[in-house]
């Protein structure tokens, strides 16, 4: 054997032993042949120990042995987490590199496994998932998410409960091929193409679904044809009554990583090729002599100094790491002297610019028990932390924007004094489904051309609901209250006409350029000196009950906005009496769904609970009204904003 294989094997071993992950192989009998130090520190076992009690004894049970057994007997090659359990008992997680070896007649000679301890990347994972899970219900109220996603690297999909695609962000069409468009309404299962040798571990994906405590690997053909991997982080954002409403995919291409696991792999002799071509930077350190014995070449990218710098014995930490973190630094290499592993991030100064450094080590033993090395990988995590900064920032001015917006609407709406003034006796249950609603009421005096003087109250329901229904609900109510100010409009029904036509106006509606949105309205004008009341409405009704009896007065089966074909609105006169009580709703509390049978509550539940109240106070009717309401929703998500206005002559 020349000196050159010689050395290649000597190098080869040195690897094995001095690796941060856990190298083992056996032969073609099943027998334990390599178990390299790194596998005795994270599972407590030695050689002989795990020869004499078989490869089970690492696996947390029975089963999770003849799973891993199976797949790989089946495929040749497993790759995936495994639940292994050290020998004091303790259940872990690893990620497992596995696959039978063959010789040069392709005749099966052993197996060969890698794996690495897990348990703190995920224990990040779980910290890092619970802080989303506070933040998503305002990261989605605003309509720029996609702008905000836009801005980073990582593909984001929004899928609901079902994994039907309701949004993807520009990245994740850049990595995969696929518009949007072609996303929308569909599942991703539907979408890609699943390579041959990935289907049986994605049916099994799929059975086991939700994976909302581990990250999951895929891997898809783009729509090109070209095979990748994505790791997916799913993130699940849930309803007020803790149902699953929506859910959060943050994709990373791993594509190059898996490429680099496959030729670990294939061959140990690729090792330092592998260390020297992806981002993280490996060294190993002699303790002893206090100099490099390895370093990655990529180190003068990611950690700003060339290897010619470490070999040379020069601070790496007095150099380039910013001086409120040296200590950091410094506490982990008293660490290492004292045989424990480390696992920090620390900041450091490259060309003027502050990067972020995650770096793991491992002391590594001689025969006698004495520390003379370390290993260890450093990662740049710059980019994450950024990003994780930009999500803060934007989180912050999102619920900033938000809670400004709800000022303003509710800025619009009359005070209690103010309604007190015209109606002593009424009731409002105004209750949004979001923190900016869709709906609102008016309450505001009047004067026609007569000479009557009269109290106008409203009810109003524009489309949609939250950020985009609230913006509509704000324009409208101006709408309206001018409407009150304009001398040819002298009815309820003119009044509406003159609001739609505004709309129309400022929306440019027209047959070509249609925009749907609107309102629903009920409008009624009081003239307390007559006790008589005006009544108008578009998709809304004006209920009336007196002496226990229910009186409807239709509004006109339009919306207020574009329409073909539209006709102008009815105008309603009623006398009224002493005693009549007066209610306006919009169809938040009859859409509303739950019951035993989770149905809606409807308008018939709805005028009977209102017709059998009547004679009690209007205090006492809002009162009942909401314990009703609360009652039939119990734990069921609010189905729409809630807006009930009533009055008692």
């Amino acid at each position: 054997m020349d000196s050159e294989n010689i050395y290649l094997q000597d190098y080869a071993r040195d690897l094995i032993r001095n690796s941060l992950d856990c190298i083992s192989t056996s032969d073609k009998e099943g027998q334990l042949v390599v178990f390299n130090p790194a596998a005795v520190s994270t599972f407590g076992y030695t050689l002989e120990e795990v020869k004499t009690l078989g490869y089970e004894v690492m696996f947390a049970n029975q089963e999770e042995f003849n799973r891993v057994h199976t797949i790989l007997n089946e495929k040749g090659v497993y790759k995936g987490e495994v639940l292994n359990r050290r020998k004091n008992g303790e259940v872990f997680t690893s990620y497992l590199s596995a696959n039978i070896v063959y010789d040069n007649n392709g005749e099966p000679i052993g197996t060969m496994g890698v794996s690495r301890d897990i348990t703190s990347e995920k224990r990040q994972q779980a910290i890092l998932q619970e802080k989303l899970n506070e933040n998503e219900i305002l990261f989605n109220e605003i309509q720029n998410l996609s702008e905000i996603a836009t801005s980073v690297t990582n593909g984001i999909i929004e899928t609901d409960a079902t994994g039907i695609v309701l949004w993807s962000n520009k990245s994740f069409e850049r990595m995969s091929g696929y518009q949007l468009s072609e996303l929308l309404g569909k599942r991703l299962n539907d979408v890609f193409s699943t390579p041959p040798f990935f289907k049986n571990r994605s049916e099994e994906i799929e059975r086991t679904k939700p994976h909302f405590n581990r990250p999951v690997q895929y891997a898809h053909f783009r729509k090109n044809g070209e095979l990748f991997w994505v790791l997916v982080e799913s993130t699940p954002i849930y309803n007020t009554n803790g149902s699953i409403k929506k859910i959060i995919e943050v994709c990373t291409e791993i594509s190059e990583q898996k490429a680099t696991e496959y030729a670990l792999i294939k061959s140990e002799q690729n090792f330092r090729q592998i260390s020297e071509t992806i981002d993280d930077v490996f060294y190993l350190y002699n303790i002893v002599d206090k100099k490099y014995e390895y370093i990655s070449p990529n180190c003068a990218k990611i950690l700003g100094a060339s290897p010619d710098f470490f070999y040379e014995g020069k601070s790496h930490t007095e150099n380039y790491v910013l001086p409120e973190d040296k200590k950091i630094t410094l506490e982990a290499e008293e660490k290492i002297e004292r045989g424990e592993a480390y696992d920090i991030e620390f900041r450091m100064m490259i060309n003027g610019e502050i990067r972020w450094i995650r770096e793991r080590s491992k002391a590594i033993k001689n025969e006698s028990g004495l520390i003379i090395r370390n290993s260890g990988i450093c990662s740049d995590i710059t980019e994450a932390k950024l990003n994780i900064a930009l999500i803060q920032e934007q989180n912050m001015s999102i619920h900033e924007s938000f809670t400004y917006a709800r000022r303003i609407q509710n800025a619009t709406l009359p005070s209690k004094l103010e309604i007190d003034q015209m109606f002593p006796e009424h009731l409002v249950f105004f209750q949004p489904k979001d923190s900016i609603s869709g709906d609102f009421y008016v309450i505001d005096r009047g004067h026609n051309n007569s000479g009557n003087d009269f109290y106008a109250f409203i009810v109003a329901d524009c489309t949609g609901h939250g950020v985009p229904g609230g913006i509509l609900s704000i324009l409208c109510n101006s709408l309206l209250k001018q409407s009150l100010k304009e001398y040819n409009v002298n009815s309820p029904a003119e009044a509406l006409e003159w609001v739609k036509i505004q709309l129309n106006s400022l929306f440019h509606s027209s047959a070509e350029k249609r925009i749907n949105d609107g309102m629903d309205v009920a409008f009624c004008a009081y003239f307390p000196d007559k006790k008589q009341l005006s009544f108008a409405g578009a998709n809304l009704s004006c209920w009336i009950i007196r002496n226990k009896e229910f009186i409807l007065i239709k509004g006109d089966r339009q919306h207020v906005g574009y329409m073909e074909n539209a006709h102008e609105y009815t105008n309603h006169i009623i006398d009224l009496q002493d005693g009549d009580t007066i209610y306006l709703s919009t169809d938040g509390i009859v859409d509303q769904f739950g019951g035993a049978s989770n149905k809606k509550f409807m308008r018939k539940q709805f005028v009977k609970l209102l017709t059998e109240n009547a004679h009690l106070s209007m205090a006492e009717q809002k009162e009942l009204i909401i314990n009703s309401y609360n009652q039939w929703k119990g734990d069921s998500e609010q189905t729409d904003d809630i807006c009930v206005f009533g009055i008692r002559i």
